[in-house]
C-alpha cells in the first residue's frame, strides 16, 4: 500500500576513480520518505608498499521523517532531527597471509531539535585482521570500541530511541565480530 503522505522519492549518485595506488569517491543520496533528508560523502585512499591509508568525510541532514509522518525514524527516535559530521581515518597493512585493519571514526551531532544531542561527539576505534584463505575466501576477526558523550547519544546510535534508558548500559560500547566472506 502506498502512503499518500509520502513526501519525497529517494535517489543517489556516485562517482569513483580507482587507478594505480589512488582511489577517490564521492556520493550523494536523498533518503526516501524522509522530508528530503540527505547524505553526502567524499573519500580517498592511497596505497604505498604494504600499506593503504584512507580518509573519509560524511555529512548527514536527518529531518526525522518516515513515510511522510513525524514518526520513528531509522534510529527509532520520533521526530528527532539532526545534522551529523562523520570523519574516518583508516589504515590497512599487509602482514603474512592477510591484512591488519585499523580505523578511527569521529562523529559530531549538531543542530538537533533534541537538546541532549546538540554538539555531542562520539569516538570509535576498530582493529581487525583478515586472513586470505584463497583469492575468493577470507576469514576475519574484528574488535571495536565506541565512546559516546552521553547516554542519549548512545541510545540514538544504538537504535533504542532517545527516550530509552537501560540503566545496565552506559555510553560506551564494545563490539566483536568473527566471520568469513566468499566472493562468488
Amino acid at each position: 500500500m502506498v502512503n499518500a503522505n509520502a513526501d519525497n522519492d529517494g535517489y543517489a549518485i556516485s562517482l569513483g576513480y580507482n587507478q594505480g595506488p589512488l582511489t577517490l569517491l564521492a556520493n550523494w543520496s536523498r533518503l526516501v520518505d524522509s522530508g528530503d533528508s540527505y547524505v553526502w560523502n567524499v573519500g580517498a585512499g592511497y596505497a604505498f608498499g604494504p600499506a593503504k591509508v584512507t580518509l573519509g568525510y560524511e555529512r548527514t541532514k536527518d529531518k526525522g521523517w518516515n513515510q511522510g509522518n513525524r514518526a520513528a525514524s531509522w534510529v527509532n527516535a520520533s521526530g528527532v532531527q539532526s545534522e551529523q559530521d562523520n570523519w574516518m581515518l583508516g589504515l590497512e597493512w599487509k602482514m603474512g597471509p592477510g591484512r591488519i585493519q585499523g580505523l578511527v571514526n569521529y562523529v559530531n551531532v549538531d543542530d538537533s531539535n533534541l537538546a541532549a544531542l546538540n554538539d555531542k561527539d562520539a569516538l570509535k576505534y576498530s582493529l581487525g585482521y583478515t586472513w586470505d584463505l584463497s583469492k575468493r575466501t577470507a576469514f576475519y576477526v574484528q574488535g571495536a570500541y565506541s565512546n559516546y558523550d552521553n547516554p542519549t547519544m548512545a541510545a540514538f546510535y544504538r537504535g533504542n530511541g532517545v527516550g530509552y534508558r537501560d540503566f545496565g548500559q552506559d555510553d560506551n560500547v564494545w563490539a566483536f565480530a568473527i566471520g568469513m566472506t566468499h566472493k562468488f
